[in-house]
């Protein structure tokens, strides 16, 4: 933003239009403003377009520097105002920006504070809070001068008391702590918000952002100085607890809990965190640790997704207070170790919608704050309270959708989409379970079919039949944190496993074509440490090295949050690529080996079933990390159809269409007593039929082998 003063002349004569549109864009004006950096002049050539008439009863036309107006602040103000200009479409539709404009009294006591080292903060926050309360209107100007003020005026008190006696630091600390908390009180009161809404959002999220960390170092200053073990500020708008906690006082099994109440009023908002999980933070001096609990009754409404915004596209807003607690330093977002994690009830402003609450947290790490759900979940919810689990220390809140007008015609789109995808998941796979079974007993009831390939296909239905029933049945399950760890750590091994054992097909289908004769080596065993061993210990690994991965807000799946969702990414992309390159060879290798043209035709077979089931996974979880990465509904559908009848499309084409298959089947068929006389005479006919087409010349030890040669191949 420029830094000029507008003291200005113009060197031609321009009449101003009326209105901004269809402007001659040249720059037929000269300004000349004194530059407060250097006090010296500036000249710049103002295109025409930005030269508008006065507005506000201040006239504007002499007032030009670069792409910005600087006029005087509106009367009974001080300062300068702004309004951005575009060389071709004039000035900003917005109109003129008066955040940096003040009331006289709050430009005089900053002015004062910056001017005098010696001026002592706390008189100077006593000042404002006293003229705040007496001014009948605000100035956005006056919000922001004073949450900008906030932070230097704590430091000036540390360095303040930094050579005064305990009994002179304790007193002027808590005249200080419980001076700010009050002054932080009656900037959020509702006479202010007016002022609030006229900031431009990103500098209103800052301004609260930073009154609410003025507010947690005041309780720190008061944590570290205090003789007693609590301390508690009430306000009309903000509740301060301020607590120190002694090691040798606390047994491990024991909380450390802030649950605020205002005149025996439970306020029905609280925290609690495992006294264990705050080991590293005790003070080796005093062996004692120092927590900051904040509790903010009107900060949702200056703060992103805030109940005052008419204009929010998202359908999801602050339902309850905001509760913050501290340990170290303000703003200072503590990680748990070892799954260890605070509790927090929030009580509801408003009775919403089931279901559509989420535990947030405020990322201050951003360059501009925004909520966020990452290590945090919901542990339980009803119309009046959700109960939350984070693995942090910050400040927190509950989204929700309140049931308003805001966002309805996307909530309701939501809504339609997830009825849809419910009704196919559960229709796809109770069809996939029903056909991954039927595999299963298949290629495990037949005797004829036992060969390595069919052991393959066998567990991998078997894994895949296992991960559908798991998914069906609890990947929703989010209510309990431990359940849904479970769930998803189960869907993550059976999963890994289907592609390992994948993979080993993709071997198998090598070495088969590679091999001049047949190895008599049996590879099962190592198969089967293969296909279950190596997805255990991926498991195992990830379990270990980020607990805290397994489930998520929605549903009991894996995070996306620290990369943890690549321990199955990766595996499955170089499964997929690994299988891809086998094919390609394998391909190759019959198609360039003279072999008889009955056994090139199973091969071709054999590779394109493979290559079936590599496309099929493959395009699944493709359509899957699409979804996840780009949250287009189109890959939502694609992934969830593909997922929940993978069971029906492996049957389709590794037992409907497998000759050998097909032919079992007949003869089962054939047997059963109770079919009609029609059906048994049609498949004992079949049956009889293949045999006798069988060539006369063969030996009963050739046809052994053939066989034998055939069910190793397809």
């Amino acid at each position: 933003m420029p830094t000029t003063t507008a003291t200005t002349r113009t060197t031609t004569t321009t009449t101003l239009p009326t209105t901004t549109t269809q402007m001659s864009t040249t720059s037929s004006t000269t300004v000349i403003a004194i530059s407060k950096r250097t006090g010296r002049p500036v000249y710049a050539r103002v295109p025409q377009a930005c030269l508008v008439p006065s507005t506000k009863n201040v006239s504007w036309e002499n007032k030009i520097t670069g792409l910005y107006a600087v006029t005087e602040c509106p009367e009974g103000t001080v300062g300068v105002g702004w309004w951005e200009c575009n060389p071709v479409t004039g000035m900003h539709s917005d109109g003129p920006d008066y955040s940096d404009c003040t009331h006289p009294w709050v430009a005089n006591i900053v002015h004062k504070f910056y001017s005098d080292a010696s001026v002592s903060p706390g008189p100077v926050i006593t000042n404002l809070t006293v003229s705040l309360e007496q001014s009948a209107v605000l100035e956005p100007g006056d919000i922001i001068a004073i949450g900008d003020l906030l932070p230097n005026l704590i430091n000036r008190q540390i360095t303040r008391v930094e050579n005064t006696t305990e009994t002179q630091k304790e007193a002027s600390i808590q005249s200080f702590a419980r001076a700010t908390v009050t002054l932080g009180s009656s900037l959020l009161s509702p006479k202010t918000l007016p002022a609030w809404n006229q900031i431009k959002e990103d500098r209103e999220v800052g301004v609260a952002t930073s009154l609410m960390t003025s507010i947690e170092h005041s309780g720190f200053l008061l944590a570290d100085s205090q003789t007693t073990t609590l301390q508690r500020m009430k306000r009309d708008n903000i509740v301060v607890e301020s607590r120190q906690f002694y090691k040798s006082l606390i047994s491990e099994d024991r909380s450390l809990n802030f649950s605020p109440d205002v005149d025996g009023q439970d306020l029905g908002t609280s925290i609690s965190i495992p006294s264990t999980a705050l080991e590293s933070e005790y003070n080796p001096d005093g062996d004692y640790l120092s927590l900051v609990f904040v509790l903010y009754d009107t900060i949702d409404q200056v703060l992103p997704n805030g109940s005052k915004s008419q204009q929010n596209t998202s359908s999801l807003v602050i339902n309850s207070k905001v509760a913050s607690a501290s340990v170290v330093k303000p703003g200072y977002g503590f990680q748990f170790d070892h799954g260890q994690q605070v509790t927090v009830t929030f009580k509801h402003y408003k009775q919403g919608l089931a279901n559509t609450s989420k535990c947030v947290f405020l990322d201050m790490s951003l360059r501009s704050p925004a909520w966020s759900t990452r290590g945090c979940r919901k542990i339980s919810e009803n119309a009046t309270y959700t109960v939350c689990a984070c693995n942090h220390l910050t400040s927190f809140a509950v989204l929700m959708d309140i049931g308003g007008t805001v966002g309805k015609i996307h909530r309701n789109s939501d809504q339609a989409d997830g009825r849809a995808l419910s009704v196919i998941t559960l229709v796809g796979c109770t069809i996939s379970i029903v056909c991954l079974l039927i595999c299963v007993i298949t290629f495990t009831v037949f005797r004829s079919l036992r060969c390595l390939r069919n052991v393959i296909h066998r567990n991998l239905c078997l894994c895949l039949l296992l991960a559908e029933t798991v998914f069906l049945a609890g990947v929703d399950k989010t209510q309990n944190q431990v359940g849904c760890a479970i769930v998803a750590a189960l869907l993550h091994f059976f999963f890994l496993a289907a592609f390992a054992w994948m993979c080993l097909e993709g071997v198998q289908l090598y070495m088969l074509v590679i091999e001049v004769f047949e190895s008599k080596n049996c590879r099962s065993l190592y198969f089967y440490l293969m296909g279950y061993g190596l997805p255990a210990f991926i498991v195992a690994i990830s379990a270990a090295a980020r607990p805290s991965g397994y489930g998520t807000l929605q549903f009991c799946w894996l995070s996306t949050e620290h990369l943890f969702i690549l321990s199955f990414a990766i595996p499955v992309s170089v499964t997929v690529i690994f299988n891809t390159v086998i094919l390609i060879i394998a391909m190759r290798v019959v198609v360039s080996h003279n072999k008889e043209q009955s056994t090139k035709n199973k091969l071709r077979l054999w590779l394109k079933g493979s290559a079936i089931l590599v496309c099929l996974l493959g395009l699944t979880w493709i359509f899957g990390f699409l979804y996840l990465t780009k949250d287009l509904m189109a890959f939502a559908y694609i992934f969830t159809i593909l997922n929940s009848f993978q069971g029906l499309f492996i049957f389709i084409f590794h037992c409907a269409m497998n000759d050998n298959v097909q032919s079992q089947y007949k003869k089962t068929l054939a047997t059963i007593t109770c079919l009609p006389c029609d059906f048994q005479d049609k498949y004992r006919d079949s049956r009889s039929l293949s045999v006798n087409h069988m060539p006369e010349h063969y030996s009963r030890q050739t046809s052994t082998t053939y066989a034998s040669k055939k069910h190793s191949l397809v």
